[in-house]
């Protein structure tokens, strides 16, 4: 898979369960607690490397995940963190794919 197409995989699966993202990227927040899946794509790969703040509905960060675009292992979700197992298991599914 290309990382644009983790990048939607990603994008959807956590807006389709509720969750907000703000994306960093790297000197600043260029987009913040949004749900808006076109607007949060569009906010990605600015600067090769994007940090993800993944917020519930209460809007409290539940989770970090960071993307590195280009890698030359075709491994875009670099790194992640999450307070929530149902958030853990979600990023999983998507990096484990076949």
């Amino acid at each position: 898979m290309s990382d644009i197409e983790i990048a939607k995989t990603l994008i959807n699966s956590l807006v389709d369960q509720g969750y907000f993202v703000s994306v960093f990227e790297g000197e600043a927040f260029c987009l913040k607690k949004s749900q808006n899946k076109e607007k949060i794509l569009e906010n990605l790969n600015s600067t090769g490397i994007d940090r993800l703040l993944v917020r519930d509905s209460s809007k409290e960060v539940i989770g970090e995940i960071v993307l590195v675009w280009g890698n030359e292992d075709e491994t875009l979700i670099a790194d992640w963190q999450s307070s929530r197992p149902e958030l853990e298991e979600l990023i999983s599914s998507i990096c484990y794919r076949d």
